[in-house]
């Protein structure tokens, strides 16, 4: 789409969006209805012109009938005094502009009236027993017949509007009765009344019993709806938090903050898990099972390595344990938070440490062996988790050069 329409399309929608509700539903109604009248009032015109076209051939031929009768007897003595009076009587009629008589070798014996390229003619055989004895044609001026279809169409363009003004001002009427209707209930909403009054939409549809339920202003008790978890759960605690906050300034803790934050979100987005943060000196990374990916335990394991690296500024250390437990969303929360609060008292030594039952530190075992200061993860794995490293770092450097000081 060209920018200029794209341009006077946007502002035509805002304009229209920055419009009162009664006047929207009006202006809809009355656009809706005007493109309606239009479309009825073009085929009408075009009806009732064919009409009055087919009226006036068969009244002009009629006519020409009546005159070549008329003049039966004047054309038999050749009188041209009395076809001349005929015609002329005949041309008192405004509809007739133009009359003439011809002999049956087409000669004008006698014609009245004034002709030129715009009339309409009709003609008609004048008969003597049953010999052609000449002709006589008529002319009619198209102009009359298209002011009264413009006198007509005018009428019904009149009538539309008027019926289009008087829908569209009860619309606006009604809707103006609503939209006080739905700032009263926002009213109510914002600042609940001891008495709260009645809506004044009471209808028995859905606005009337939205508006209805907001006036009673009865909380409802929300439903909570209950789940398992069985999430494997990395904190990563960062232990130089407290003494680095007073060392460095607030510019710089919030710079060191930001990039641990977009590592940490990165590496959530890139192993499939969520990003968690429950405490000041610290995140944590969730990580639950999904259908063709690694499992949560190795996807954290991953995560817990690259980020003792990335954050060791701050002292990072990785502290990984399982939840399982069933409740509402709000119960899983403070699971998940107690969880993360034993995970933040566990001693540092290093490497990564854990909180797991027997057979999920067996299971780890497969990924990552044991040490004197925690867990660490196998070499056949550090090679890929270097590159990642790697590249990572080099998009947060890339991010802090793009990034101006604060």
């Amino acid at each position: 789409m060209p920018p200029l329409i794209n341009n006077l399309l946007n502002r035509t929608r805002a304009a229209l969006l920055g419009l009162s509700l009664p006047a929207k539903c009006a202006g809809l109604v009355v656009i809706a209805l005007t493109l309606h009248s239009l479309l009825l009032l073009t085929a009408s015109a075009r009806g009732n012109q064919q009409i009055m076209l087919q009226q006036q051939t068969l009244l002009a031929q009629q006519w020409a009938e009546q005159i070549a009768y008329q003049t039966q007897q004047s054309m038999m003595q050749s009188d041209k005094l009395a076809l001349l009076s005929v015609l002329r009587l005949h041309l008192q009629n405004p509809l007739l502009h133009y009359a003439r008589i011809a002999d049956s070798e087409q000669r004008v014996l006698v014609e009245t009236g004034e002709h030129h390229p715009d009339l309409q003619m009709y003609s008609s055989d004048i008969y003597i027993g049953k010999d052609i004895a000449g002709s006589v044609a008529i002319g009619f001026d198209p102009s009359l017949g298209r002011d009264e279809r413009s006198f007509l169409n005018t009428q019904l363009l009149i009538l539309a509007a008027v019926l289009i003004g008087l829908v569209g001002a009860l619309l606006f009427v009604g809707s103006s009765r609503l939209d006080r209707a739905f700032e009263q209930a926002r009213l109510e909403l914002l600042r609940p009344s001891e008495n709260p009054p009645e809506a004044e939409y009471s209808a028995s549809d859905s606005v009337g019993a939205l508006l209805t339920t907001i006036h009673q202003g009865e909380p409802a008790l929300p439903d909570l709806l209950t789940g398992d978890s069985n999430w494997v759960v990395l904190h990563l605690h960062w232990q130089h938090f407290q003494r680095l906050s007073q060392q460095w300034g607030k510019a710089e803790l919030d710079r060191r903050l930001s990039r641990s934050y977009q590592s940490a979100l990165s590496l959530a987005r890139l192993y499939h898990g969520s990003l968690d943060v429950m405490r000041s000196d610290g995140l944590s990374l969730r990580f639950s099972a999904l259908e063709d990916a690694d499992e949560p335990l190795l996807r954290a394991l991953c995560c817990g390595w690259l980020l003792q690296t990335l954050d060791k500024e701050l002292g990072a250390s990785p502290r990984i344990g399982m939840l399982r437990n069933q409740g509402n969303r709000y119960q899983l929360a403070a699971s998940q938070a107690s969880l993360i609060e034993s995970l933040a008292k566990l001693t540092a030594q290093g490497g990564i440490q854990t909180q797991l039952s027997s057979d999920m530190n067996d299971l780890l075992e497969q990924w990552a062996e044991r040490g004197e200061n925690g867990w660490d993860i196998k070499d056949r794995f550090r090679a890929l988790l270097e590159k990642q490293l790697t590249r990572l770092q080099a998009q947060l450097n890339e991010a802090g050069r793009q990034t101006p000081d604060i």
